[in-house]
C-alpha cells in the first residue's frame, strides 16, 4: 500500500474528476491521501471529503505566494480545524523568496507556529 502525501483533491479544477481519481488511486494500492487545502473553499471541501472517505486526510495553510492576501483571514480557520483534530498537518506553507509574491516579513510571520504569534 502507498500514501500520496501531497494532493489537491478539492481544487475546483478537479471537482468533475474526483470520483474517478479516487477509484484509480485505490486500484493502484494508494491507501492514504493527504489533501492539501490552501483556502477556505478547499478546506471545507476537504473536511467534507474526509467524512465520506476515511482514507483521506487534510493539511491546510496559505501558500507563501498568497499569505499577504489570505493569511490573516484563513489562518484562524486553519487553527480552528487543527485544534479540533481535523488536520494532520499544517501546510502548504513556507518561505518562497524566489518569486516573492508576498513580502518576506509577512511570510515569516505566518510561518511561526500559531501559539507563538
Amino acid at each position: 500500500m502507498y500514501t500520496d502525501t501531497h494532493a489537491h483533491l478539492t481544487s475546483p479544477q478537479l471537482s468533475d474528476t474526483l470520483d474517478e481519481m479516487l477509484k484509480r488511486a485505490e486500484l493502484h494500492r494508494i491507501s492514504t491521501i493527504v489533501n492539501i487545502c490552501t483556502d477556505e473553499v478547499t478546506l471545507k471541501g476537504g473536511l467534507d471529503l474526509a467524512k465520506k472517505e476515511p482514507w483521506i486526510f487534510n493539511a491546510a495553510a496559505t501558500t507563501p505566494h498568497d499569505v499577504e492576501k489570505e493569511g490573516a483571514s484563513f489562518f484562524p480557520i486553519v487553527e480552528k480545524a487543527a485544534r479540533s483534530g481535523k488536520l494532520i498537518a499544517i501546510g502548504e506553507t513556507g518561505l518562497d523568496y524566489l518569486y516573492e509574491h508576498s513580502p518576506r516579513a509577512i511570510q515569516k510571520e505566518f510561518l511561526l507556529p500559531m501559539k507563538l504569534r
